[in-house]
């Protein structure tokens, strides 16, 4: 079988939970892995999780021991189901043993989701195991979500919560990075240095020694380094445009853009990591006559930027091909629809602000997929959301306020209207 995912970090859930939860825990992974990402400055950290970290056909059990064995921190996501399940309180132990290994204390982070009995108070006619597990838990801090439970995901609070736990797993990381650094670097010798070899044969290097001495190292515990290019138009980075940026980037790569005014248009064309790098408010890229950002791709990555477009008959973000994941982007059109999306692509648009729009908020047209959740959609001068010619996407969660509502309701997610919150003049038939 293929070697287990080096990873950071490992989400220890029951799989119930999440499904009973419309994959809430999932959802919290991916929002607590790019905080902890964001506040640590390790871009690679990554949050295991079985749902999307093992492969057909492999061997679960396998995969989930050798992932446990190269994890820094444990995520439990603590409910009745979760102490009931004896992989997950398997993974507890194992993971407790790891942290004995290491010499390290304060790595199991659990999250305290659903009033648990044994947690609160020991209960002597209760399966010994599950005792023994809700012990071990009452003697850790845990971060304590059960009012959060029942709140929106684009409540406030919800992502200041995160944030917290983000921020309690921030210094873990760093001074386990520390540790593993100082192991790299031959006492004796300078930063850097390495003595010469005995002989003329190849030496290993700093990883795969202190792997073979049984020692950890930062290589080891996290995926090789992304490619990063830096726009900034001071000239302090990589480029002063994030179109030659674009151009300049190899696929694969990441582009940090940094505070600024950048009136251009934009083609991703193959596929990248675009990511603003400060306030979002504060990175503003503006479209004239043209879309400001056309995503013409099979797969890609958008966050934290703030896109304008000015001008007509143009959208603001265009996705035409493959899966763009767009997330946490301010998008106003003062032309066509702030966002459209066509061709039968199949994107993810999460957690952005659609708003202004001289049209529509989000068009979803000609067969297009995709899932647009936790979105806040307001002010759009025609509807906040329009879908047409045989689209079918899947629209829950989201905010949608002061427009005209929502064109075509004969769709897959907003058949269920309770998903999505909406507070609108009218509602066009």
């Amino acid at each position: 079988m293929p070697d287990a995912p080096k990873v950071a970090g490992f989400l220890s859930y029951a799989h119930d939970d999440d499904t009973h939860d419309n994959g809430r825990i999932t959802r919290l992974r991916e929002r607590l892995q790019l905080s902890i990402r964001v506040s640590s400055g390790v871009r690679n950290f990554t949050i295991f999780q079985d749902k999307s970290g093992i492969g057909w056909g492999s061997d679960w059990d396998q995969v989930i021991t050798q992932s446990l064995e190269a994890v820094v921190l444990l995520f439990p996501i603590i409910t009745p189901l979760w102490l009931a399940s004896p992989n997950c309180r398997e993974e507890l132990q194992k993971f407790r043993l790891r942290q004995s290994t290491l010499g390290r204390e304060g790595l199991i982070l659990p999250v305290y989701c659903r009033e648990t009995a044994l947690i609160e108070a020991d209960d002597p006619s209760s399966p010994e195991a599950e005792r023994n597990a809700a012990s071990l838990l009452r003697t850790l801090q845990h971060e304590d979500w059960r009012a959060l439970r029942r709140t929106e995901e684009t409540d406030p609070a919800y992502p200041a919560a995160i944030e917290r736990l983000a921020e309690r797993a921030t210094p873990l990381l760093r001074r386990f990075r520390t540790v593993v650094v100082e192991a790299a670097v031959p006492r004796g010798q300078p930063d850097g240095a390495s003595p010469p070899p005995a002989d003329n044969r190849p030496q290993p290097d700093s990883a795969t020694a202190a792997i073979s001495a049984g020692q950890t190292t930062e290589r080891a515990m996290l995926p090789s380094e992304v490619q990063t290019r830096v726009v900034d138009q001071w000239g302090r980075g990589d480029f002063t445009t994030i179109s030659a940026a674009l151009k300049g980037t190899p696929a694969g790569a990441r582009i940090l853009v940094r505070p600024g005014h950048y009136n251009e248009s934009l083609v991703i064309d193959r596929p990248i990591e675009l990511v603003g790098d400060g306030e979002r408010e504060d990175i503003v890229v503006e479209g004239v006559n043209a879309e400001t950002l056309i995503f013409d791709t099979n797969i890609g990555y958008v966050r934290n930027v703030s896109f304008r477009q000015r001008g007509t008959n143009n959208y603001c973000v265009w996705i035409k091909q493959g899966r763009l994941t767009l997330e946490e982007c301010d998008i106003t059109g003062r032309s066509l629809s702030c966002v459209a999306i066509s061709n039968a692509v199949d994107p993810r648009v999460r957690r952005n602000r659609i708003h202004d729009g001289a049209s529509t908020g989000l068009f979803v047209y000609n067969d297009a997929r995709g899932t647009y959740e936790d979105n806040e959609i307001f002010a759009n001068d025609l509807s906040g959301v329009q879908v047409s010619h045989n689209a079918d996407p899947v629209v829950r969660r989201n905010r949608i306020h002061d427009g005209n509502g929502v064109w075509n309701l004969d769709f897959l997610g907003m058949r269920a209207g309770h998903m999505n919150t909406m507070t609108t003049s009218a509602i066009p038939s």
